[in-house]
């Protein structure tokens, strides 16, 4: 996170982002550990919050502040975001020519239907030795 640009806010503990919106804050001690992740501008409803205790996996959380730290724009439709969420992010939109919309749906429907196509020609396990009372 700080190889992000996230850092230590002014009155809070934990990370916050570099615009200042969202804090991460790790607390507890290992293996009880609470971890309590928040989107708000101050005095405005929560737009987001997670919580993760100490039976989260790691990967998970990892997986979350990764997601988190990464800059690239995450692509939305505008009219699913709350307006006060809405009005707290820059929104872009552009238009895609159909054919790039009809070649995008086509190279997903084939690696679906290839991946369906492998998990099919994966051989059933043999049946084990059948339980219960033998003579």
């Amino acid at each position: 996170m700080q190889d992000a640009g996230w850092e230590p806010p002014r009155h809070f503990g934990g990370l916050a982002a570099p615009d200042g919106i969202t804090r991460i804050e790790r607390l507890g001690n290992p293996g009880s550990d609470l971890w309590h992740i928040e989107t708000a501008v101050i005095r405005d409803p929560t737009i987001w919050r997670a919580v993760f205790t100490g039976t989260t996996p790691l990967h998970l959380i990892a997986a979350v502040t990764r997601a988190l730290a990464d800059p690239a724009p995450i692509m939305r439709d505008p009219r699913r975001i709350p307006g006060w969420a809405r009005d707290r992010m820059t929104v872009h939109t552009r238009h895609v020519p159909a054919t790039d919309v009809a070649l995008a749906l086509e190279r997903r429907i084939s690696a679906l239907t290839e991946r369906h196509h492998h998990v099919a020609n994966v051989a059933p396990t043999p049946p084990g030795p059948a339980r219960g009372r033998t003579r």
